[in-house]
């Protein structure tokens, strides 16, 4: 029997084209296709698929919350995921989660396939884009200036300012969970585990100006 993929993709037309393209390949059959979280866990459930397809940004949550459960509750299911999301943060955490690939969405989807096989057999299918961002993560920083992407800088400066989270996040026009996962990299970066010294350490760096 041909190797069954499910998807779980918000954007109706992107989840349009990867059911023709999977319906259209000789290679694998499509366990099913879903736009929302919930959805994501029921046709995790009912299908059991030997890869799931799936996006970060979901109406009703985040993707990782199905790369979790396929990792407790279907071990024996590979994960790639698709998204537009690229950051370090993103990335770094799924694959902490047990996300196998990971394609950014700027990848022409008839390419999808050939990273399907890839993913089954043995590989790690990963955009170039995204391998760089992984190489930067891990690559010790030159100076300090570099050891914070412009982002993780965005989101600390404004905590600086006593925003909470949920505030950064609307402000920035991103999930409180991505806030989240910047703010653990930032504290993992800085050698830290908490708000006050993050902002502490940073300023000690000269990464971020405290306004008085």
């Amino acid at each position: 029997m041909l190797p069954s993929i499910a998807i779980v993709e918000d954007s109706l037309p992107i989840q349009r084209r990867l059911v023709q393209i999977i319906q259209a390949s000789e290679q694998f059959r499509l366990a099913g296709a879903a736009s929302t979280l919930a959805e994501g866990y029921a046709l995790l459930a009912a299908s059991s698929p030997d890869v799931l397809l799936t996006d970060l940004g979901l109406p009703d949550g985040t993707g990782r919350s199905l790369i979790t459960q396929c990792r407790l509750h279907h071990p024996s299911t590979f994960v790639l995921v698709l998204s537009i999301f690229g950051d370090e943060a993103s990335v770094i955490g799924a694959i902490e989660e047990g996300a196998h690939g990971y394609l950014h969405k700027d990848t022409p989807l008839v390419d999808v396939v050939p990273a399907l096989e890839s993913l089954l057999d043995g590989g790690s299918p990963i955009s170039p884009k995204i391998a760089r961002r992984l190489i930067n993560q891990f690559r010790v920083p030159d100076r300090d200036t570099t050891a914070l992407s412009g982002r993780q800088l965005e989101i600390l400066s404004l905590l600086a300012r006593g925003m909470t989270a949920a505030e950064v996040g609307g402000l920035l026009a991103i999930s409180v969970n991505t806030v989240n996962t910047h703010i653990r990299a930032i504290y993992r970066i800085l050698g830290v585990n908490n708000r006050s010294s993050a902002i502490y350490e940073a300023a000690q760096r000269r990464l971020i100006r405290l306004i008085e």
